[in-house]
């Protein structure tokens, strides 16, 4: 199987990432529940939470996915690094927040007309966001497996 395939269906099989951002020097990091289209990655977070603040001022992004594992010889994860960005379009916000549903299906009970409403590009008219979908463009992963070493897409 090809390092992007593998990179594919490794980013289909997992839910939560770790996401890194930086601002005046000083790292944070967050879990993010996300879903994947090709190689972009996508979450929704609050308009004004820190890793947005911090993804407005500086779009460089890191991520890692990884389960828990207890044998470090089957570990096996994604290094990500890319560009974030805020997603406008409504279309768009709308395909992300089906492909949300779609894997987390008990986002289902809990995304009304309501919640869809705080989403700046599900509903332009609305005045200040609370929510905004988030796009992440890979530029460069690594795909680690501890048995099989390390692959590595540039892009």
């Amino acid at each position: 199987m090809e390092t992007k395939e593998k990179v594919i269906q490794y980013l289909k099989e997992h839910y939560n990432a770790t996401l890194a951002t930086c601002w005046e020097n000083k790292p944070h990091a967050a879990t993010v529940s996300y879903v994947s289209d090709d190689l972009a990655i996508y979450f929704a977070s609050g308009a004004n939470s820190m890793k947005v603040k911090d993804m407005r001022v500086n779009s460089d992004v890191a991520l890692t996915i990884y389960k828990d594992y207890s044998d470090l010889l089957e570990t096996k994860g994604l290094e990500y690094v890319g560009k974030a960005e805020i997603v406008e379009d409504p279309a768009e916000t709308q395909r992300i927040i089906e492909l949300l549903i779609g894997k987390f299906p008990s986002h289902k009970s809990v995304i009304s007309e309501q919640v869809l409403a705080m989403f700046p590009s599900y509903k332009k008219e609305l005045g200040k966001p609370e929510m905004v979908i988030v796009k992440v463009t890979p530029n460069w992963i690594r795909y680690a497996d501890a048995k099989a070493g390390f692959e590595t897409l540039s892009l």
